[in-house]
């Protein structure tokens, strides 16, 4: 029996024995599972080292365990096809599976698009279907340098730019806004990024209700649906009945490259969304045999397992910088975390009463004592160049003071690139920075 035909046939085999013998086979390959078109060249995210400040996933193994080896070794028959490989399972398939698995939406209701280009490029599709020149405006929680450049790329769109702290300003800020200026979309991302705030059955209504009577679009982005717990893996987007849905595979399963993305379009808005075209067959093939297999492995599971833990040694860390004297000393700087569910790829922590020089002086410190970066409001909620110079000017107008205030009143945290272990380190150091600027 050779090498291959024994890999086939595990029939005489433990399952220690199996994993030995597929990892010893695997070893000597390449760890990638690239196609010639498709948009990565490792599955795997990137290096980021001591970082806190981006919500992007770093890397977890994937080949721990006999499932996963299978997995591997599957694809890598199939990229070895190249631009000619066959898949049993489209994108399309595989897209409405996990959300039969995981929601509650009808999707007899809805068109499905799919591709390998990410969120971002399905946005812009959408968004390029969507503009007009009589209604070019697009509203989202601003700002967000995100959606700043997606909506920025769109021939003729224009950016409403609003400062919204919460679901309620949100919606209550859509509802008049819709009534001044010609609206063709509004985009939701429900947690909001990076308040962390989500919407009700009741938000969504209303915001339909408007959307409706004024031939307005609501676009989701479900970019962190996915991450929560099994059987918990919820969206406001599941209240809507005439919005667009967008989800992409890159948060939960930590494979930024992946960029596999469904679209959900209503049928009852008559939309055709015309994305670019794939590259290949073979390369849209391999991608939808990755993300099943990443989904069947649960591998996102251990993605949550992975933030979880993280954010709540990040937490403690915080917490036992902190001694029965000297918290008694700091009570202005003691605040909360705020995290959507515990395995969000980012948390704020909201001070009680802070000056705004504290925060930016804080964030400035544990950069250049410790090299943990973390961001603060002011990378969201302002201008950051603009506002700090006139905190720090003293010439902050009545305009920008309660953006400058709230922006100052928090620091946005992101528990997705490090152990455990520093983490806590990580979050110690910013507890006992804050008590010496304090």
């Amino acid at each position: 029996m050779t090498v291959k035909e024994e890999l086939l046939d595990p029939s005489r085999e433990t399952e220690e024995e199996r994993f030995a013998k597929l990892k010893k086979a695997l070893e000597s390959q390449p760890n990638h599972l690239a196609g010639k078109h498709l948009p990565y060249g490792s599955l795997f995210g990137f290096d980021y080292g001591f970082n806190f400040m981006d919500a992007n996933i770093g890397f977890l193994d994937f080949g721990i365990n006999t499932h996963e080896l299978e997995a591997i070794r599957k694809l890598r028959v199939m990229q070895q096809k190249g631009c000619d490989a066959e898949s049993k399972i489209t994108l399309e398939e595989i897209a409405a599976k996990i959300l039969r698995d995981e929601t509650t939406f009808d999707l007899s209701q809805y068109n499905i698009s799919t591709s390998t280009k990410g969120a971002r490029e399905a946005i812009i599709t959408a968004l390029e279907t969507i503009v007009t020149p009589q209604k070019p405006f697009v509203m989202y929680a601003s700002p967000n340098w995100i959606f700043d450049g997606i909506v920025g790329s769109v021939k003729e769109a224009r950016i409403v730019e609003t400062f919204i702290p919460t679901a309620d300003d949100f919606v209550e800020k859509f509802e008049f806004i819709s009534t001044r200026i010609p609206l063709c979309a509004v985009i939701l991302v429900d947690p909001a990024n990076p308040l962390g705030y989500r919407f009700s059955k009741r938000h969504i209504e209303r915001i339909e209700k408007v959307a409706e009577e004024r031939s307005i679009i609501p676009l989701f982005d479900d970019v962190f649906r996915g991450l929560q717990e099994k059987g918990k893996r919820h969206s406001s987007s599941e209240y809507s009945h005439c919005s667009i849905i967008i989800e992409t595979t890159s948060k939960r399963f930590g494979a930024r490259g992946l960029g596999v993305t469904w679209t959900l379009t209503p049928k009852e808005l008559n939309l055709k969304l015309t994305a670019k075209e794939e590259s290949c067959l073979g390369c849209s093939s391999l991608a939808a045999s990755v993300t099943q297999s990443l989904y069947e492995t649960k591998y996102g599971e251990r993605i949550q397992a992975y933030i979880t833990a993280n954010a709540a040694a990040f937490k403690q860390g915080f917490y036992d910088s902190f001694t029965a004297d000297n918290l008694i000393g700091t009570k202005k700087t003691i605040g909360r975390f705020v995290h959507a569910f515990e395995s969000m790829p980012f948390m704020t922590y909201h001070f009680e009463e802070v000056e705004p020089e504290l925060t930016i002086n804080l964030v400035r410190d544990l950069k250049e004592r410790y090299g943990l970066r973390i961001t603060q409001g002011f990378d969201w909620i302002c201008q950051i160049r603009e506002k700090e110079k006139a905190i720090k000017e003293g010439k902050v107008t009545s305009l920008i003071e309660r953006e400058a205030s709230f922006a100052s009143s928090y620091v946005r945290i992101c528990p997705t690139k490090e152990t455990p272990e520093r983490s806590y380190i990580a979050g110690n150091q910013l507890g006992t920075t804050m008590q010496e600027l304090a």
